[in-house]
């Protein structure tokens, strides 16, 4: 089968692999639609720590089960999924307190084995959450991200009436932007450096702000009577996007760190002493969040369609990491193997 294989640093190749099989507890999945995400673009430029080439990377993906391996039950070739990507190592204290997201030898479908750019891919059977029959698998492929959307949302303390602020209008931050205003925020503010990013947070109803153009704090202050925001996301990861993140927030608001970052980032930390801030992290979501995030998709009423770019076969698999990598036009990018 053609996969799209990460072959070295700044690497991708188009390569013929053999079709996976099933081990007793699996099932193989043939994939619809898998997305690029920026964890991908990380592991492409050598900057992720765990992988290792040759990899067949992909963790955000939908699709229909092909075959069962031995000892499976419940699922039936053809079901319709969406696999919960993260592998736990299942009896460590924070596995068996039910917090495998944060589990010590924590690894990911499409980092610690080969994942969904690929017609075929294997995933533990505990890992399959059905997608309700009638769902476009295409915006199925984003439940992932949504999922991060409604974990980070459900850390925080927004609802109704709260004001937000979410730095970065990737597929991260739109999706944390669009869980927030589920939960009841009014004001909501989203701000990135790329025209395109910001038309379309703001066609999605939100405050856009261009922070290469204009001053979001001048944008936040001024719509919350001088007081700051009542939480901010900071959902780029970028070590500069940060700077000036604890003047957003009011007295006694709350941040939450939603990027990963790649080195150290500077704080202010008097400021989270002297407004006595919350400082949240986030890194993955619960299976139960991963099923809300499925029934919100389902529905329409976590609409990802607006965050879908392009679509691109695995052929073209360089072209499409590329694209996303300019950063100038998409925001979320999809493969379908076939």
């Amino acid at each position: 089968m053609q996969a799209l294989v990460w072959t070295g640093k700044n690497q991708l190749e188009v390569q013929d692999i053999p079709e996976p099989r099933a081990e007793a507890g699996e099932v193989l999945v043939r994939v619809s639609y898998v997305g690029i995400c920026g964890t991908d673009l990380h592991i492409w430029h050598g900057m992720h720590p765990r992988a290792t080439p040759p990899l067949v990377m992909g963790h955000e993906f939908s699709g229909v089960i092909e075959a069962l391996g031995p000892g499976v039950e419940g699922w039936a070739v053809g079901d319709a999924v969406a696999p919960y990507p993260v592998l736990e190592c299942g009896h460590c204290d924070l596995c068996a307190a039910g917090d495998g997201h944060l589990c010590g030898s924590l690894g990911l479908i499409g980092i610690d084995q080969d994942g969904a750019m690929a017609p075929l891919v294997r995933v533990p059977a505990r890992k399959l959450h059905r997608v309700p029959p009638g769902t476009d698998l295409k915006l199925a492929a984003l439940i992932e991200p949504a999922a991060v959307g409604v974990h980070s949302t459900g850390k925080s303390r927004v609802h109704e009436a709260h004001s937000a602020v979410i730095i970065g209008a990737g597929p991260i931050g739109l999706s944390v932007a669009i869980a927030a205003r589920a939960r009841g925020a009014q004001e909501i503010f989203v701000a990135d450096v790329t025209d395109y990013r910001v038309r379309v947070a703001e066609e999605l109803g939100f405050h856009a702000v261009n922070v290469a153009q204009s001053s979001l704090l001048d944008a936040v202050l001024a719509a919350t009577d001088g007081k700051g925001a009542d939480v901010v996301f900071e959902c780029t990861g970028i070590v500069a996007a940060a700077a000036g993140i604890t003047k957003l927030p009011r007295i006694g608001g709350q941040i939450v760190q939603v990027g990963i970052f790649s080195e150290p980032c500077a704080l202010d930390l008097r400021d989270v002493s002297f407004k006595e801030l919350d400082l949240v992290g986030v890194r993955h979501y619960y299976p139960a969040e991963f099923d809300d995030a499925i029934r919100q998709v389902a529905s329409g009423e976590f609409d990802v369609a607006p965050l879908i770019s392009d679509v691109y076969p695995i052929a073209r698999g360089r072209a499409a990491f590329e694209r996303l990598q300019a950063g100038q036009d998409a925001i979320k990018v999809l493969l379908r193997p076939e």
